[in-house]
């Protein structure tokens, strides 16, 4: 049995084990019930690629946000040379 707490191994795992053990023994269908398998008992590696497909999404997010805008101010301003 996992006590629970942070360590350097299994640093992803306090929050949504946490969440698992009191959900999951109070109600019959949890949104937690597939805890373990999903977030539970995150080795380092999984973190470290999980925080790194995260961070991936981010800059994309970022980039597209950043070329709309871009698209609107140049079409703004050749809006404005025209008239």
């Amino acid at each position: 049995m996992q006590i629970i707490g942070i360590n350097a191994v299994n640093c992803f795992s306090f929050i949504p084990v946490y969440l698992y053990r009191y959900f999951g023994q109070n109600t019959q269908i949890s949104l937690f019930s597939f805890g373990p398998m999903i977030f539970g008992y995150f080795s380092f590696a999984n973190g470290m690629f999980l925080l790194s497909v995260l961070l991936l999404l981010g800059f994309l997010l970022v980039w597209s946000l950043k070329k709309q805008t871009t698209l609107l101010i140049v079409e703004t301003g050749a809006k404005h040379k025209i008239n």
